[in-house]
């Protein structure tokens, strides 16, 4: 089930299936961000460490695994609870100490109309470092060894 062109397929696909996904993020979002949710935004990406950004995409994957279609598939000993403990302080800590600047900017002009597209931003910085990550794109990839890439040239 190869062909000379499978990984490079493989890759296409597979970038497709992550394009769909990360596209759905993108359909809501007003095509222009304000400068103080653009400000607010890259503050949140600059003051937070890879570990911090490894917590959100944590907090993320729980939240999506309560999904009926995902029930069973996380172990019972996953806590949950402390995840967004700590997703919660430090929420709370980058938006009232080290980005309180460019929020109380955004409060003033947008109040939280558009508060959530900096937090989009943020997301979106975490997903593409989680995505890149050779083990998650293995992962990610492990299904193309059943495709036969012969029926594409045919």
């Amino acid at each position: 089930m190869s062909h000379p062109q499978g990984l490079s397929v493989a890759k296409v696909v597979s970038s497709a299936l992550l394009g769909v996904f990360l596209l759905g993020q993108l359909v809501t979002k007003p095509a222009l961000a304000s400068p103080q949710t653009d400000a607010l935004g890259q503050c949140l990406v600059a003051n937070t460490s890879t570990a911090e950004r490894e917590l959100m995409i944590q907090w993320m994957f729980l939240g999506m695994a309560q999904h009926q279609s995902l029930a069973g598939l996380l172990s019972d000993s996953v806590n949950k609870e402390e995840t967004d403990i700590m997703m919660g302080y430090l929420v709370q800590n980058v938006l009232t100490e080290r980005c309180s600047e460019q929020m109380a900017a955004l409060m003033q002009r947008e109040g939280l109309s558009r508060f959530d597209e900096s937090f989009e931003l943020w997301g979106s910085v975490a997903m593409r470092e989680m995505l890149t990550d050779p083990a998650v794109e293995a992962a990610l990839l492990n299904f193309t060894k059943f495709i036969d890439f012969n029926e594409f040239t045919r």
